[in-house]
């Protein structure tokens, strides 16, 4: 099976591959692109683009992988590999890595925290064999797997609307939790039908078991103790229904397993994908199947804003009308509404109390933001759901927005130099905001080698117009503390509200002695480390 493995992997590359180059990315060719491990061998996802987007861990779209060290990777379509070393000094950065781009020139693929250190540029096949994985610039063994378009001399996320597979595989089939196989890989067990659930149509909240057919395809029995099923809806959900056991299928023969999940939200859901695990290895089958979920009893009515102009530090309160269209009493533990920021990151506004709905009773309910408006731009308000029996259901999809002006300050980029006795640190900051900004503090904190916080502030800031961006100084004594020194935030005072300035990574030196001798004797004026930090939408460091 390993023998034949990277000949699969080639062959699903080729699946997308275009001879002619087209002017402009082909969003057909990521769906041929193979995952960069062999057959029979699984991985579950353990964060996804949201994820990355919001700590600011990635440019593209990016998924970590649970992989331990040392799985021998491959090229995931022809093309240039470059094989590169991250040198910013973060405490989490992509340590060594590969960054392949297809013959097309429009599509990069990265392959993060990898074991060995390699130099230079080279041609490659699809599947051929590029590296290890590893833990290399991240605390942990795992795979880190990016995927970006270029757009005119940048690297750029794509447009997820413009990319439903990628890989093979939809968004749905690669959420949190899955075990993710190449497809195409030969399987011991076949589908010999649809997976089906166990009544036509269930209501929201209710558990549907799966039933999933299974045939050996060999003599010999085959014996598995995982099941997962991929689910996703039409509005973009997704869910990893999982069960573990003890099955076996007898050679030539057939069984039905049972997973049980719960869906949360209406409408129908369809089935994308079988994963089954056996001592050998993982292995991933298309699959179909559809359940028919029925909407909740609680219904939307309207929604209103309580301010028509929202400002920056406010807190944001919706009033929303939901009814009871039931013959009976509902209670909910919560209630709560989702949305994105501008920055594409996930907010919630909620009602944390339990309410209870008497048959035909329509209410208006006020949800509150769980934090202070702190980002300029419109934040989008996308679905409304509630809590109950411990489970998240969503009743009703929103397509709403509101928009907050004000001032809002961010970071650019940090320097920093080593002097006697200290380090001077300069972040550079920009006003991205609507309105003036008239910081009355702006300040960085952080963790010294013991384990205590430094905190240093400026409490003299100019003014900052509208797209204005200016130097700030700050100057930390090292008080002769050797080792592993930390910056956490950077953030400023407005109207005496506390603003985060996020940084993309956390940058950490370590001063040693071996290396740059006792603080009244290191060398004045040295960098220590610059780095700048790029726009939305521009590539990551190369």
């Amino acid at each position: 099976m390993k023998r034949c493995a990277w000949i699969v992997l080639a062959l699903l590359s080729l699946m997308g591959w275009r001879s002619v180059r087209a002017q402009g990315p082909d969003y057909a060719l990521p769906a041929g692109f193979a995952l960069p491990w062999a057959c029979g061998q699984g991985y579950r996802v353990t964060w996804d683009p949201e994820g990355h987007w919001e700590a600011g861990m990635a440019t593209g779209i990016a998924y970590d992988f649970s992989m331990m060290e040392g799985v021998p990777l491959y090229a995931p379509m022809s093309g240039t590999a470059h094989f590169l070393r991250d040198d910013r000094p973060f405490e989490i950065n992509l340590g060594f890595y590969i960054e392949v781009v297809d013959e097309s020139g429009y599509w990069l693929v990265r392959l993060a925290h990898l074991r060995d250190e390699q130099h230079g540029t080279r041609q490659v096949q699809a599947g051929e064999l590029i590296g290890h994985s590893g833990a290399s610039g991240a605390t942990s063994a795992h795979l880190h797997l990016e995927l970006q378009v270029r757009e005119g001399d940048r690297w750029v996320r794509p447009d997820l609307d413009r990319l439903p597979v990628m890989f093979g595989l939809s968004h749905g089939d690669l959420a949190l939790g899955a075990l993710i196989t190449n497809l195409g890989c030969p399987a011991l067990l076949s589908l010999p039908g649809d997976v089906m659930p166990d009544r036509p149509s269930v209501s929201l909240g209710e558990r549907v078991d799966l039933s999933v057919p299974l045939f050996n395809e060999e003599l010999a029995p085959v014996r598995f103790d995982l099941l997962q099923v991929a689910l996703y809806s039409a509005s973009g959900d997704a869910v990893i229904a999982e069960a573990e056991g003890h099955w076996q299928v007898d050679g030539k023969d057939r069984i039905t397993a049972s997973v049980p999940t719960y869906l949360p939200s209406s409408g129908p859901w369809y089935v994308g994908r079988v994963t089954y695990r056996t001592e050998e290895g993982a292995t991933g089958l298309p699959a179909r199947g559809q359940i028919d979920v029925m909407p909740s009893s609680l219904r939307y009515v309207g929604l209103g804003v309580s301010r028509g102009a929202l400002t920056v530090g406010e807190s944001l309160r919706l009033y929303v009308w939901m009814e009871n269209q039931g013959d009976h009493e509902m209670r909910v533990e919560r209630l709560f509404l989702d949305g994105l920021r501008p920055d594409g990151a996930a907010w919630r506004a909620s009602l944390d109390e339990a309410q209870v709905f008497a048959p035909g009773e329509v209410r208006r309910v006020m949800l509150e933001s769980d934090a202070r408006l702190h980002q300029v731009g419109p934040w989008l308000l996308e679905r409304l759901g509630y809590r109950s029996e411990g489970r998240e259901l969503f009743f009703a999809r929103l397509d709403r927005q509101v928009t907050v002006r004000g001032p809002q300050l961010a970071v650019e980029g940090i320097e920093l130099f080593r002097s006697a006795d200290r380090a001077h640190v300069f972040v550079q900051v920009r006003n991205v905001g609507t309105d003036a900004a008239t910081p009355e503090a702006i300040e960085i904190w952080g963790w010294m080698p013991q384990g205590e916080a430094f905190m240093e502030r400026l409490l003299s800031v100019a003014r900052l117009e509208v797209g204005q961006a200016a130097m700030m100084q700050f100057d930390i004594p090292m008080h002769g503390s050797q080792g592993l020194w930390k910056l956490v935030e950077a953030g400023y005072w407005q109207d005496g509200v506390y603003y985060c300035m996020p940084l993309p990574m956390q940058p950490a030196v370590t001063i040693a002695p071996e290396r740059y001798g006792s603080p009244s004797t290191a060398p004045p004026d040295k960098v220590l480390y610059a780095v700048r930090f790029p726009r939305a939408g521009q590539p990551s460091p190369q």
